[in-house]
């Protein structure tokens, strides 16, 4: 892949360098046009980077990413959405091109570089840019292993051995749960809703909004919970609907009443959100992970 993204800087005479893959498209016809505004009105800027929506087809759903980035963020293993940004060829030449040793995460770390270097040139707009069709490399599940051990490589490169530790994986294997979730509706012909049955649960909300959302939704909806509520963080997410359900902060728990919210983060920052959750509702509120629900199934 890189290979490729190589040659088409090599070929191209632009200043301002932007991939899009076959499978993408742009979000409408001013998405080019309000980002080269961006530009224009101030040279200094070397990278501009906005939002995309993520889309499953099968599922037809989709989800907006994307927020302004810190250094931070490419520690726990995040990086501006690839369909989202563009570049000043300068930074191609100032330092190098994509690394082709890299399957996955090529742009990771060029993005990287970037930002240890040039964040004072670097802008986020609050704009959909394109929209990015889920079913490629980066999101296939048997690529996983490799863009986890490339993201580490990369992460201890630039920041250390001890901060390496800040995106390693928690030991709940999300593939691994997701096979003993299928296992369990399969071959016992039962949900993952025994934790919360055992505590009296009704009403829930589910915290996220991406595919892991969803599967949960349909479990619960099958056990006969009322979901209540989506919540996320992202507010390009909040104030939509899915499946006729509101999006809201976090923040609606602490005026709104529901037995349970279940995090549906299938990476380990699942425990950051619900250290977030608990400094909203205190103790009282039963918090869990889907993790959690299928390991108690």
């Amino acid at each position: 892949m890189y290979e490729a993204f190589n040659k088409g800087i090599k070929a191209s005479s632009g200043d301002i360098i932007y991939f899009l893959n076959s499978d993408d498209y742009l979000y409408d016809e001013a998405s080019v046009e309000s980002i080269i505004k961006v530009f224009r009105d101030d040279n200094k800027l070397d990278i501009v980077y906005g939002n995309i929506v993520i889309t499953d087809e099968k599922c037809r759903h989709s989800h907006t990413f994307g927020r302004n980035m810190s250094l931070d963020d490419f520690k726990k293993g995040y990086m501006p959405p690839h369909p989202g940004t563009f570049v000043r060829r300068r930074l191609f030449e100032t330092y190098g091109l994509f690394d082709e040793g890299y399957k996955i995460c090529g742009d990771f770390e060029f993005m990287l570089k970037c930002f240890m270097d040039d964040s004072d040139k670097i802008k986020y707009i609050n704009r959909t840019i394109a929209v990015f069709r889920e079913g490629g490399k980066s999101s296939d599940y048997r690529y996983s292993k490799i863009r986890e051990a490339e993201m580490k490589q990369i992460i201890s490169k630039y920041f250390g051995e001890s901060t390496k530790e800040s995106f390693t994986e928690s030991s709940d294997n999300p593939n691994a749960l997701c096979r003993l979730w299928l296992e369990t509706l399969l071959l016992e012909e039962k949900g993952i809703t025994r934790l919360l049955k055992s505590s009296n649960v009704k009403d829930v909300a589910i915290f996220g909004t991406r595919k892991m959302a969803l599967y949960l939704y349909k479990d619960l909806q099958r056990e006969n919970f009322r979901i209540v509520r989506f919540l996320d963080n992202n507010i390009n997410m909040q104030n939509k609907k899915i499946y006729g359900i509101s999006v809201e902060s976090p923040e609606w728990l602490a005026k709104n009443h529901v037995d349970a919210v279940i995090v549906s983060i299938e990476s380990s920052h699942d425990e950051e959100v619900i250290k977030q959750l608990r400094e909203i509702t205190g103790d009282e509120l039963f918090i869990v992970s889907w993790k959690d629900l299928v390991k108690g199934a």
